[in-house]
């Protein structure tokens, strides 16, 4: 188990700093099996908001003429991913990538 507490939630700054270090687990000695539980830890929490907008347009008896707007992460959220889990590397304990960033998308769709 590591030494640190790092049971409750934590801010999105509090995961930039870094949450542990590898001094917080302690390999096991030969021939030992470790203590450390399973999905023990949570990533920072993840908030996206999708929204479209969709206009439909008559053109004569037949024809409609349909507009799309899409907003994909509305509100251009930096979402951070996973900390990096590689006791060896110098980031260890940090997350190092994002998930997309703010997305929109424009579609035309022509219906007969």
């Amino acid at each position: 188990m590591p030494s640190g507490s790092f049971a409750g939630g934590h801010s999105r700054q509090d995961y930039l700093r870094g949450l542990f270090t590898t001094a917080d687990f302690p390999v096991p000695g030969p021939g030992q099996e470790g203590n450390e539980k399973r999905s023990l830890f949570r990533g920072p929490g993840f908030a996206n908001v999708d929204f479209g907008l969709i206009k439909n347009n008559s053109i004569g008896e037949k024809l409609n003429l349909q507009l799309r707007f899409e907003f994909f992460n509305l509100f251009n959220r930096v979402n951070l991913q996973g900390v990096d889990a590689d006791m060896s590397s110098g980031t260890f304990g940090t997350p190092v990538a994002t998930y997309a960033p703010r997305s929109i998308q424009l579609g035309v769709r022509l219906e007969f």
